[in-house]
């Protein structure tokens, strides 16, 4: 999922890697919040709920997810 984001965690020790994945985490949160936004994101989720209806009590986080992970 990272390689979507073009983001990998970086460091030497334990506590360096921990910090970059917090920041990428952050980053991704980020992404999300703007992506929501968008008219392509709403366009994706209303087709994720009309093909799979029985599905649309999950989070559009995981929606949008399903989506990420057809496109790598």
């Amino acid at each position: 999922m990272l390689g979507f984001f073009n983001k990998e965690i970086e460091g030497s020790t334990l506590e360096e890697k921990i910090q970059s994945a917090i920041e990428i985490y952050s980053e991704i949160e980020n992404w999300y919040d703007s992506y929501f936004k968008t008219k392509d994101a709403k366009e994706c989720i209303a087709f994720f709920d009309e093909t799979f209806p029985e599905f649309k009590s999950i989070s559009n986080v995981k929606k949008i997810d399903f989506f990420i992970w057809l496109s790598m």
